[in-house]
């Protein structure tokens, strides 16, 4: 498996669905890559998106973490919806 580390705008284009970016991204991902983001990047996803209001993309971003902390830990991510 294959891990690519992604920046914050890089991470902030595939939670707003701007194309290329995130159809590349799952292109990726399904062709077993695997993503990390730093603390960093998951800071200023937080930050960024609750001083802005996006409301949107802060849930997005919350998927998206619960989502990938389940699919590298071997955990079922319904487990984890509520």
């Amino acid at each position: 498996m294959r891990r690519r580390l992604l920046d914050t705008d890089t991470l902030s284009y595939i939670l707003k669905q701007r194309e290329p970016v995130a159809s590349k991204a799952r292109a990726y991902i399904s062709d077993d890559g695997d993503i990390a983001i730093s603390a960093i990047t998951y800071y200023e996803i937080m930050r960024g998106s609750k001083f802005a209001g996006a409301t949107q993309q802060l849930q997005a971003f919350e998927y998206f973490t619960i989502a990938h902390y389940a699919r590298i830990s071997g955990l079922e991510f319904e487990n984890w919806a509520a």
